[in-house]
């Protein structure tokens, strides 16, 4: 949980921000971000639990949005740690669904990698392996 503090003008955050805009912070003047006690708890964690809460809070998220993409979702997330890192897959066998899925998984979480946002290559890396 981010807590705004009216310290300084020129920080990030805040305001008319990018998290007041999507409605993660209110509409305040107040510039400054602080970290939360569970936001630095969480920093303090291995990677592999880090990436493990980013990924059920995605998941999560997509159930709220449609059982569609909660269910490519997960499915893409269930199959990226059995395929062997370093080593290309085509992505027109993945649903429309499941290419968004890879795509902000490769953005937002690194268990996988495309050249491109729209390529029609991707890779699972070795963050993915370390699911299991």
């Amino acid at each position: 949980e981010a807590r705004n503090g009216a310290e300084d003008e020129g920080g990030a955050g805040g305001g008319d921000g990018l998290g007041s805009a999507d409605g993660l912070a209110p509409a305040q003047q107040q510039r400054r971000w602080r970290t939360s006690r569970e936001g630095k708890r969480y920093l303090l964690e291995s990677l592999l639990s880090q990436v493990w809460k980013v990924l059920l809070a995605y998941v999560s998220l997509c159930r709220r949005v449609s059982p569609a993409a909660h269910d490519a979702a997960l499915s893409l997330a269930l199959r990226l740690p059995l395929l062997p890192a370093a080593t290309d897959y085509p992505s027109d066998d993945l649903s429309e669904l499941q290419r968004r899925a890879l795509t902000d998984f490769a953005e937002l979480l690194g268990i996988a990698f495309q050249r491109k946002p729209n390529s029609r290559r991707f890779y699972a890396t070795p963050h993915a392996a370390s699911l299991l």
